[in-house]
C-alpha cells in the first residue's frame, strides 16, 4: 500500500483477526480489534488497489464492483486461464467478487500458470508462490507445508474446502471437500 501511495484505510475487505492463532491471541491480549489490514485477504486487496493505482482506475471501495475495470480484467483472465466462461460471480467472505468455475477449469488455470503458458505475469505468480509459500497460506497452514515439502508444486487452498495444485510438467489437480 505504501508503494502505491495508499494507506490501510483504502482496503475495502472485511475486518478480521489474523488466521495465525499465536498472532490472534497476542492481538486479543493487547486489546487490538480485528482490522482489514490483518485479515488473510488483505494482500489480495492491496494488490488489487495497487493495480488500480497503476492503471489510473478508481481506487475507492468501487474496486470490488463487478463492473469496475479491475474486476472486468480479472474476470477475463479467469475465463481465459480456465478455458471456459465462469458460471457465476458471487461475493467472497472478504468482500471480493468470487468466480464460480468447474474444478476442471480451476485445474486448467493452475496448470497454465505452473507450466509457464500464462505469460510473464503467470510466471511471476508461479515464482512468487513457490518461492514464498508462507505468503500463500501463512507459516503453519497445510498449503504452505505442502509447498515447502514438495519441490516445484504451486498450491492454494480456498473458500469452502477448495484446493488446487499444479507442477511445471503439467500435472494439476483441483478438488472440493464438502
Amino acid at each position: 500500500l505504501d508503494g502505491c501511495g495508499l494507506t490501510a484505510d483504502a482496503l475495502a475487505n472485511t475486518p478480521y483477526m489474523p488466521l495465525d492463532e499465536e498472532t490472534e491471541h497476542a492481538m486479543i491480549r493487547a486489546g487490538l480489534p480485528a482490522t482489514a489490514l490483518v485479515m488473510n485477504c488483505s494482500g489480495k486487496h492491496s494488490g488489487m488497489l495497487a493495480t488500480c493505482v497503476h492503471n489510473g482506475w478508481a481506487h475507492d471501495a468501487s474496486y470490488l464492483a463487478v463492473d469496475h475495470p479491475l474486476q472486468r480484467a480479472i474476470t477475463a483472465t479467469i475465463d481465459e486461464l480456465c478455458a471456459e466462461p465462469h458460471a457465476y460471480i458471487g461475493v467472497d467472505g472478504c468482500g471480493a467478487p468470487a468466480h464460480v468455475m468447474s474444478l476442471l477449469g480451476l485445474a486448467r488455470a493452475f496448470r497454465s500458470i505452473a507450466r509457464g503458458s500464462a505469460g510473464p505475469a503467470g510466471a511471476q505468480v508461479y515464482a512468487a508462490m513457490t518461492g514464498h509459500p508462507e505468503m500463500v497460506g501463512g507459516r503453519t497452514r497445510d498449503v504452505t507445508i505442502f509447498m515447502r515439502r514438495v519441490p516445484a508444486m504451486m498450491a492454494k487452498d480456498g473458500a469452502d474446502g477448495v484446493f488446487a495444485a499444479a507442477f511445471p510438467d503439467g500435472r494439476a489437480v483441483a478438488l472440493k471437500i464438502a
